[in-house]
């Protein structure tokens, strides 16, 4: 199985009355299995259509994408939900947790297509206390700080792992934007940890290049008007 992430001149156009927005035009890059890469631009260069392509929200326009040897253009919409459900995790500046569910049974939601009841509790529990939340599995969203409920969404993330042949892509949009700095700082760490602990790939968009200084990321893809300007 190839072991990387390949776009060969992937665009994502979207009509805007008689205007068509290029929000990705002709992007080629090749990611490695296992990096830590930021994905940094302005406001409305590309970046969240980056990720979104890529985690398999929206389908390219054209071009050719592929993820670890899947290929995702001319994907199905039921296709592209498989896919996100086996293959990728999310990490949302808003946490994205269910309120009516503790910290255990969001990240078991996740994980509740991919193997037993049992085995996903296992799971479940597992990466829980990787992120040092043993003792909140209980919680509710509610019932924990900012800097937990993210905790609680990065090992939602992590989780998928077990169930895939190892290749598991993370996407972050600005993780830590609505935390404060020693918060953020924290998380940063945590995800730094985690990623080569695990030996995930995880991608994390950003407007700010101190993150990919507090990350110490493997590379920096710097996006704008669509176009890989550099990076590759």
């Amino acid at each position: 199985m190839q072991n990387k992430i390949i776009l060969d001149k992937v665009s994502k156009h979207y009509p805007m009355g008689e205007l068509t927005v290029k929000a990705l035009d002709e992007v080629s890059l090749e990611i490695n299995s296992g990096e830590l890469i930021t994905i940094l631009g302005p406001s409305g260069a590309g970046k969240t259509t980056f990720l979104n392509v890529v985690g398999g929200i929206a389908s390219p326009t054209s071009g050719e994408l592929s993820v670890f040897g899947e290929e995702l253009s001319g994907k199905s919409p039921p296709q592209l939900a498989s896919y996100r459900q086996k293959r990728v995790g999310f990490v949302f500046q808003f946490f994205n947790l269910l309120p009516t569910l503790n910290a255990l049974e969001n990240v078991e939601i996740a994980l509740q297509m991919l193997g037993s009841k049992q085995r996903v509790r296992e799971v479940a529990e597992k990466y829980l206390s990787a992120v040092a939340l043993d003792d909140r599995k209980t919680h509710f969203p509610s019932q924990l700080s900012g800097g937990q409920q993210q905790r609680v969404a990065i090992a939602r993330a992590l989780a998928k792992q077990p169930f895939t042949d190892g290749n598991l892509l993370i996407l972050g949009d600005e993780p830590t934007g609505n935390l404060d700095e020693e918060t953020g700082g924290v998380i940063l760490d945590l995800i730094k940890q985690l990623c080569h602990e695990f030996k995930v790939t995880f991608l994390v968009v950003t407007h700010n290049p101190e993150i990919s200084k507090k990350l110490e990321v493997d590379r920096e893809i710097h996006i704008h008007n669509g176009k890989i300007v550099d990076g590759r």
